[in-house]
């Protein structure tokens, strides 16, 4: 079953509020496929896929973190109809290279994302340069990233590696886990009862 079966899927799937919907996915699947790269228990790197409304439409693309849960190693988006020279940035290497050793989450741990999009330059460790005029494009990237990386998607799963999380925050949010074959994971995105 495709993501986007399993996400139209009532049984597979499930509809996200208004709130809830800030990358504009209107419906989410309840699993989605992770790659760890390195050792199960404590891996090298998270691989997770991640889509999201740009300004011109759907957005794809995978975030890897380090094997902290907190880390980003890279982002790739491999699928999008973004204006070339403007939103079409996402793909360029210069931009892409800011993200390496950004965090995700504060030192607090929480599962609120503080990773975001800044105009006039990053300033800190949360922050990555947004695509200069390319507003639409750079908000939507955001949005994508605050719903994955929160309690609505992979918070909780990123949680279970983040040395900084209270051991309840993880456990109150009921992931599950199915180990499918050597790295490759299916992870619960729907942690939270609706």
């Amino acid at each position: 079953m495709t993501v986007l079966r399993a996400a139209s899927d009532p049984a597979s799937g499930r509809t996200l509020s208004g709130d809830q919907d800030i990358a504009g996915l209107s419906r989410v699947e309840n699993y989605a496929t992770v790659y760890l790269i390195g050792n199960e228990d404590d891996p090298e790197q998270i691989v997770l896929p991640i889509r999201g409304q740009g300004l011109w439409g759907l957005m794809r693309g995978f975030l890897a973190v380090e094997g902290d849960g907190n880390t980003i190693v890279s982002i790739t988006y491999y699928e999008h109809s973004e204006t070339p020279g403007l939103g079409a940035e996402v793909n360029n290497p210069r931009w892409q290279a800011q993200w390496e050793g950004k965090k995700i989450y504060d030192e607090e741990g929480d599962l609120s994302p503080e990773i975001h999009l800044t105009k006039g330059g990053a300033s800190d460790e949360y922050e990555v340069d947004a695509l200069s005029g390319a507003t639409l494009t750079s908000n939507g990237v955001t949005n994508m990233l605050q719903f994955w990386l929160s309690e609505e998607a992979f918070g909780p799963y990123l949680a279970r590696f983040r040395s900084g999380t209270e051991p309840e925050d993880a456990e109150e949010t009921d992931t599950n886990f199915e180990d499918v074959e050597g790295g490759l994971i299916m992870a619960d995105v729907n942690a939270k009862a609706f």
